[in-house]
Formats: structure tokens, sequence, C-alpha cells
């Protein structure tokens, strides 16, 4: 028994067989055609890096952590951002667990100057040369950042810029009221009464920093 190809059975073969070639002849498509890639693969090549609070110090920690450096070249270094940085540097020797002595009656001074500009509508701080020029040892400066930065790893995904009403020009105001009276007990010389208030004035620190109307709200709590 013979077989025998009919017409369209040839044609279909050579229809695939013409398929199969040009397949294997089509040039490498460009990169921005591939679709099919993983989805981390793609983010790691493209997606930059996340610019965080915690980002931010861990940088300056990895610059500037093995040496001493004053309180001015840290405000420097972290940029012109307004009232929250320079609040959260001051508050974070004392609301943090590393050894703060000789740190929360100046620099409680300094947040209460701050937080009066704040009520008096100021939008840019100002803070006097003897403050700006008190050196912080490396040591301390480690511990500091150190703390701060595992602190916020663990709550920055809780920020977000949120409840504008808040950080307009009466919730800044209500804002450094409440630091007013926070640097106040910060600057008493009595033994375990600066950490409460200094951490209240780090939270606040934190929301003007982040934009977070909530964290500011809650500082209140």
């Amino acid at each position: 028994h013979s077989t025998s190809r009919t017409p369209s059975g040839e044609r279909g073969g050579r229809v695939l067989s013409f398929l199969l070639a040009a397949r294997l002849e089509r040039p490498p498509l460009a990169p921005a055609a591939i679709h099919s890639a993983p989805p981390e693969t793609l983010m790691n090549d493209a997606a930059p890096p996340l610019h965080t609070l915690s980002h931010d110090l861990q940088r300056l920690l990895d610059e500037h952590g093995d040496e001493p450096i004053t309180f001015g070249q840290l405000v420097h270094k972290l940029g012109d951002r307004g009232f929250g940085f320079s609040l959260l540097l001051l508050a974070l020797p004392s609301a943090l667990p590393v050894p703060a002595a000789g740190y929360s009656t100046p620099f409680g001074i300094a947040i209460v100057g701050l937080a009066v500009q704040m009520v008096l509508g100021r939008r840019t701080p100002w803070m006097p040369d003897r403050v700006l020029n008190r050196s912080l040892s490396a040591g301390f400066t480690q511990k500091m950042l150190g703390a701060a930065i595992a602190f916020l790893k663990r709550v920055e995904h809780l920020l977000k810029p949120r409840l504008p009403v808040m950080r307009g020009r009466v919730g800044l105001s209500v804002a450094g009221a409440l630091i007013v009276l926070m640097g106040c007990l910060m600057i008493l010389p009595i033994p375990g009464t600066n950490t409460a208030p200094a951490m209240v004035i780090f939270l606040v620190a934190v929301g003007l920093i982040e934009e977070d109307g909530l964290a500011l709200g809650g500082a209140w709590m």
C-alpha cells in the first residue's frame, strides 16, 4: 500500500518549515520589549533605591561615624529640611537609650528656641553658634545614630504624607507649643525626666520630616 502526499499537505509542510526558519533567524528582542523576565530582575535593574529617613541617617553614619563631628555639621550634612531634622538631632541624645550626660539641658534650651520660632510662624530654623559648634564624639555619634536607625526601620513603613491640615500654619504652631512644653521638661535637672519628653519631640520631628500629620497628632498622646 503506497502513500501519496496531497497538495494541501505539501503546502502545510512548507509553511511550517518557513515559520520555523523565520523563528530561528529572528534577532533577539530589545531589553524594553522583554516582558517575560522575572519581576525581581527588572526591579533590581531599573527601580531606584528607596529614599527614607533611616537611609539618610545610615549614609551619614557611614560617612562620618568614625570621627568627631559638630552638631552644625550634622545639620548641614542632612540638608536644609526645615525644623524637622534639627529637632530630631537635638532630641536624639535624650530620646534614645544611649548615655547623654550633659546634652539634655543645652539641647533642651535649643529645642525651646526652635519651638518658639515655629509658634511665631518662622519657616526656616535658626540656632546660635554655641549649639552648632557643640562637638559630638565618634562613639557617641555611632550609638546615637545607630539607635535611631534601628528604631526608624521598625516604624517608618507606617509613615506617609497625610492630614495636611496638621502641617499647616495652625498645626505647626500647635506642635511648636507642645515642643516648648517638652523642651522645658528636658531642661529640668531631674534624673529620669528627660527621656519621655525627648521621645515626644522625636516623634514630632519624624512627623515633620515625613509630612505625616497623623504622627504629629499622635505625639500628643
